[in-house]
């Protein structure tokens, strides 16, 4: 579900499995996402071990949605073709270490 409640439409191919970091370093993680409508919802969330999914951002249009509970070093990125979506977090920390999702949802404009 998403923030809203909404079941999430497409989970997205994320390459990477595994990325290791040294704390106080930046990192990018990508995912492909398939556009399906120009108002795409593009989710990220991160679930640490034992707990559940938590809900980090959503972009639209190239703005970023942040959960309070993440701080300004989590942001998302999006290309032009809205299929390529990136979550960069600056001075990771070990807390940081998880599991990251990324998923979309869409709304139609009638």
């Amino acid at each position: 579900l998403d923030k809203r409640g909404n079941s999430l439409q497409d989970i997205g191919n994320q390459p990477i499995a595994e990325i290791s970091v040294e704390e106080g370093k930046d990192v990018k993680l990508s995912c492909t996402l398939k556009k399906i409508s120009d108002a795409n919802y593009l989710y990220w969330y991160r679930q640490a071990s034992r707990n559940a999914p938590v809900y980090i951002l959503y972009s639209i249009s190239d703005k970023d949605y942040k959960s309070t509970d993440f701080p300004h070093r989590f942001s998302s990125t999006v290309n032009e073709s809205n299929e390529d979506f990136e979550l960069s977090i600056v001075t990771v920390l070990i807390g940081d270490s998880a599991v990251y999702y990324c998923a979309n949802d869409w709304s139609l404009k009638i």
